[in-house]
């Protein structure tokens, strides 16, 4: 094909100069909102460990990387290594800058490994917002591209998660691309479209293994153009080359590799704890607890938005293709697990940002796209576009706002923090604190060693010499009675499962402690909650994480 006719085929889109501005405004905000409160929960002298518990393992594997010293293996396989590649990049380049030192013996620098894991979660998603503009674009029009970016720029669970150092937002910015590139191939183009699509589907199952389910809406292109086969198998060893490109340790370390590998599919099939105990059906639990809060949108809402698609016609359903396979191939594995955190939901935004405004503005606001005149004789253009004007208002403010506090959580000052200061100017030498567990990410930092398990040895030691007595009780109503705490320090963490599910020990010892102790302060950021629509939920899990409510009991003293 002559490049005169690759022109006619496919023309040069011009951006109209006011979508050029509203897209660079989409950025800055999305960065902005990514960058506001980066320093959260950063080690430092008073916890030696970060906030977030997944921060922990994963930047303990970049630590274990130098590949001047020969050290390519990280130790670390639960998730694929790509992400921790990407962040030891950037470690080189901050300590080649002189930012960092990148044997992070001073608690300054592992500070400043947290902060650049998580700035490359925040490159990533910024990007990703460009990649759904172009997405959206690429299946309906420049607007439908501009809307969707500017919901992906305020979506409250990219946002909050940028803040992390953890894989969930990296991975979202590769599944766009690859999804992308998918499209390029259900267009008929030549293989190499194909040999692209498969490496990026690569890095994605590189970065986390579920995300290998990408080859199935990429196979299922390759089978509508190529009947022979040729195509699916490039796709196939393409993605084999992606993946090893982005987890290497899959070969050469391929024992770690397949211990890490086979504990994620036990953890995936056991659950998390008591977290996701008695939640259901997995299905009905994402779709109505953790979709809300990601998108900042109830269900009903996304529901009338999208029945917009009844007003759609058949325009680019080639293009929606991928997309769609890609959510309910995703979104089917999600529900068959019993591990349910709403981060797993992140690389099914920008496909579902782009599905909603395209149902949007095409369906609801453009006019005369039925595909029947009954139809549209129903629906008079000008009242559907009044209904699809007020919707798409509607969705616009309730990302802005739930997104707006996603990114407020982490400017404020932290109950952990909170609870700390009031603590630590009223604790005396003889003074006993109870703790249910050992401090963890969720417990105030009266003392610094807070790794859980992890720091355990540590603990011990520094209980021995440490300025008042701390004393961990679990649910044992015998250690509570013989420890007799002056101070009981409670977090949400460690008391909400046990609360729902009503478990006996948890129970009586609670019951024991409102009986015999008196609630004196209780620590949060009540102005930190999402939204009236949905503040009165059972907010999930891993949205507590900057903001767990943390309180604080004194024992009663009774006369005799």
């Amino acid at each position: 094909m002559s490049h005169a006719d690759r022109s006619q085929r496919h023309p040069r889109l011009r951006v109209p100069l006011g979508l050029i501005l509203i897209l660079i405004l989409t950025l800055a905000v999305g960065t902005f909102l990514r960058l506001l409160g980066m320093n959260w929960g950063l080690p430092n002298e008073a916890h030696l460990f970060s906030y977030h518990p997944d921060e922990i393992p994963i930047l303990h594997g970049v630590s274990q990387l130098n590949v001047f010293a020969g050290h390519f293996n990280p130790h670390f396989f639960n998730y694929g290594t790509f992400y921790l590649h990407l962040v030891y990049v950037a470690v080189v380049c901050a300590s080649g800058l002189g930012w960092v030192d990148p044997n992070f013996v001073r608690i300054e620098d592992v500070a400043k490994l947290h902060l650049i894991g998580r700035g490359v979660s925040v490159a990533f998603g910024v990007a990703t917002i460009l990649l759904t503009y172009l997405l959206g674009r690429r299946v309906a029009n420049q607007r439908v591209g501009t809307l969707a970016a500017f919901l992906v720029a305020l979506a409250p669970g990219l946002v909050a998660n940028a803040h992390y150092a953890t894989v969930d937002v990296t991975l979202t910015f590769w599944t766009a691309l690859a999804l992308l590139l998918m499209i390029h191939v259900s267009e008929g183009k030549d293989a190499k479209w194909v040999l692209w699509s498969g490496l990026v589907v690569g890095l994605c199952a590189a970065t986390r293994y579920t995300a290998g389910l990408l080859l199935i809406p990429l196979l299922m292109q390759c089978r509508r153009h190529d009947r022979s086969g040729r195509m699916a198998v490039i796709a196939g060893l393409a993605s084999l080359i992606g993946f090893l490109l982005g987890c290497p340790g899959a070969i050469f370390a391929f024992s770690e590799f397949r211990r890490d590998f086979l504990f994620e599919v036990q953890h995936s099939r056991m659950g998390s704890g008591l977290i996701f105990h008695g939640t259901g059906n997995g299905w009905w639990h994402h779709l109505t607890q953790n979709l809300p809060f990601a998108t900042g949108l109830p269900v009903w809402l996304l529901l009338i938005a999208c029945a917009g698609y009844l007003f759609c016609g058949r325009r680019g359903t080639n293009h929606r293709e991928p997309l769609l396979v890609w959510l309910v191939v995703s979104f089917g594995l999600l529900g068959l697990g019993n591990i349910r955190f709403l981060r797993y939901l992140l690389p099914m935004l920008p496909p579902i940002m782009v599905l909603l405004s395209e149902a949007l503005l095409v369906g609801w606001v453009t006019p005369g796209h039925g595909d029947n005149s009954g139809e549209r004789n129903r629906w008079p253009d000008s009242l559907r576009r009044s209904a699809g004007l007020s919707l798409t208002c509607a969705i616009l403010a309730a990302v802005s706002i739930v997104g707006w506090n996603a990114a407020c959580q982490f400017a404020r000052p932290d109950p952990r923090d909170q609870a700390a200061a009031w603590l630590t100017s009223r604790l005396q030498e003889r003074t006993t604190v109870g703790l249910v567990t050992l401090p963890w990410f969720y417990t105030p930092p009266i003392c610094p060693f807070n790794g859980g398990m992890k720091s355990q040895w540590q603990f011990q030691s520094w209980r021995t010499d440490a300025p008042f007595r701390l004393a961990v009780t679990g649910w044992d109503l015998k250690m509570l009675a013989r420890e007799k705490p002056d101070i009981f320090v409670v977090s949400e963490f460690e008391t909400r499962d046990e609360v729902r599910l009503n478990l006996p020990e948890p129970r009586a010892f609670l019951n024991r402690l409102y009986s015999d102790y008196t609630l004196v302060q209780e620590f949060k950021n009540m102005d930190s909650l999402p939204a009236p629509w949905l503040s009165n939920r059972f907010v999930p899990h891993d949205w507590l994480y900057p903001n767990p409510r943390v309180e604080i009991y004194r024992h009663i003293e009774r006369k005799s």
